[in-house]
């Protein structure tokens, strides 16, 4: 998610723990990302070819200027969330106002 949250989109190969679950909403849910190698084909090899063909599509496909574009997008939004007053930052002011009762 850091990637996205700098306008970057994502070639994702999910190794373990919550990056199976990333991956599929960065490729599937928010078009900023693809997958490499799925996770029911963890234990496979991925061959130099299979790696070649994603940079290319997200460096230089069609397919991929749209995650560009869409990655530089959502980096806008954060940025404001992140802003005084953005929705991120006064979700965290309220948090540690909690913790600090």
């Amino acid at each position: 998610m850091e990637a996205v949250s700098c306008g970057v989109p994502v070639m994702a190969w999910p190794m373990h723990s919550d990056q199976p679950a990333n991956a599929r909403l960065l490729a599937e849910g928010l078009k900023v990302g693809v997958v490499v190698r799925g996770w029911d084909r963890r234990r496979e090899v991925v061959a130099a070819e299979r790696v070649e063909e994603v940079v290319r599509m997200v460096m230089e496909g069609e397919e991929g200027r749209r995650m560009r574009e869409k990655a530089r997008e959502m980096c806008e939004t954060v940025r404001a969330a992140r802003k005084d007053g953005g929705s991120s930052k006064e979700a965290l002011d309220v948090l540690v106002a909690h913790w600090k009762r």
